[in-house]
């Protein structure tokens, strides 16, 4: 069933298009992920959705046959970017009087954590840009608490770690590693190699950590991991110890 559309708008871009006067770029005003019911400006890394962009002027472009009462948009010539990510499958939303203009998609996995443009083409060959629409977070966090921060030469802190994946992707190639800055000194373990990490999921670690000289210890961990099979992720910590004479 074709879509119809105001057929004012059309007029009105139709002549702008047809006669070669040039058209200002779209206007994007929002860029969104379908959230259930919810549409939210943001995904964790590793994580594919439907990708809503609103704005102004995202359906110029016109059919420029003069026969045709209701001429349509090119809708094979709608375009989308992420970064520099492809939107796939890009079609305009029923268009309503009052309201933004619409386009829907599928983005898929892939982009790495922070701020990134969006980038549309309308049918009309003008584009439009919006900086830092889409906010991608990282979904690996590192909580953890030492149990007695102050322990004795010769005697052990325990670090109790929680691992978890905010995201829905399935978080893989985890490892785990150890550091020490201060006048004290720790036995620390080596690299850990963890099992992945699964959708919304979580794991607790506990370490022994003998206290071998005395001084201020900052303790650091740092995890990494991999998402979408292609992102690469991290989180660290860092607690202060203070080792005593014994």
């Amino acid at each position: 069933m074709k879509r119809r559309w105001p057929i004012w708008m059309w007029t009105l871009w139709g002549v702008a298009a047809c006669d070669g006067t040039p058209l200002p770029p779209p206007l994007i005003e929002e860029a969104c992920l379908l959230n259930g019911a919810d549409c939210v400006a943001g995904m964790y890394a590793g994580e594919d959705g439907v990708l809503v962009i609103r704005g102004q002027g995202l359906f110029q472009g016109f059919d420029c046959d003069l026969g045709s009462d209701e001429p349509l948009p090119l809708s094979g010539s709608f375009s989308a970017w992420v970064g520099d990510r492809p939107v796939e499958r890009l079609v305009p939303e029923v268009w309503r009087e009052g309201e933004p203009e619409a386009l829907r998609g599928y983005l898929g996995a892939g982009l790495w954590v922070g701020r990134h443009p969006v980038r549309v083409r309308a049918p009309s060959g003008q584009q439009g840009e919006r900086p830092d629409a889409l906010v991608v977070a990282n979904p690996l966090s590192i909580e953890g608490t030492i149990a007695d921060p102050r322990p004795r030469l010769g005697g052990r802190l325990t670090l109790s770690l929680r691992l978890q994946n905010l995201g829905r992707a399935r978080l893989t190639g985890l490892r785990l590693g150890f550091s020490e800055s201060g006048t004290g000194d720790l036995d620390l373990p080596g690299v850990q190699t963890l099992e992945p990490l699964e959708a919304l999921g979580s794991r607790s670690l506990v370490f022994e950590i003998p206290a071998r000289g005395v001084g201020r210890v900052d303790l650091g961990v740092l995890v990494q991991a991999v998402a979408a099979d292609s992102v690469p992720l991290q989180a660290e910590g860092s607690w202060p110890v203070e080792v005593n004479a014994p």
